[in-house]
């Protein structure tokens, strides 16, 4: 095997086998921050334990998991449907998107949360009914991220980004 020094190693999967057939499962990256490493590498792999099945969300498949900060649940996008994983590993329905293939991609401040999908933009508040709708107006987005209580997101494919009010 030919190593590339700072290169941490294998997290993705091309189309065809032939040409590169490693995938990283149950890996996160961990920065090498004395620099000890023998090859230079920035940082490793570790494993993480994930082998043991806790529930069965949706149909599939499984575009996004984002763990709310405020109650350590989940918010899991399956399919076309968003639910919510209490801690006893509990799936409830919450809303459908207007798409069912594709990343998705999730932020939150403590008790909302703002879904993307690539064409839409959602939200989902605990504290309010109906929780869960569809932001009209959204520019289609596939990122988005929560700062000093902004919500930021790009506009796909122009190389730009907006932000909510406050």
């Amino acid at each position: 095997m030919t190593r590339f020094p700072g290169f941490v190693g294998a997290s993705y999967t091309l189309r065809s086998v032939n040409a590169d057939c490693q995938r990283a499962v149950n890996l996160f990256p961990e920065i090498n921050e004395q620099k000890t490493a023998p090859n230079n590498e920035v940082g490793s792999l570790v494993g993480t334990p994930g082998l043991r099945k806790v529930a069965t969300v949706g149909t599939g498949p499984i575009r996004c998991v984002y763990r709310i900060p405020v109650s350590g649940n989940l918010a899991v996008v399956s399919g076309n449907g968003l639910y919510y994983v209490d801690s006893s590993w509990n799936a409830t329905l919450k809303g459908t998107l207007n798409t069912s293939t594709g990343p998705v991609d999730i932020t939150s401040n403590l008790y909302q949360l703002c879904i993307v999908d690539g064409s839409f933009g959602y939200g989902f508040d605990a504290t309010a009914t109906p929780n869960f709708f569809v932001i009209s107006g959204f520019p289609p987005a596939d990122r988005v991220d929560f700062l000093d209580g902004y919500v930021l997101f790009n506009q796909r494919a122009t190389g730009q980004f907006g932000f909510t009010n406050l």
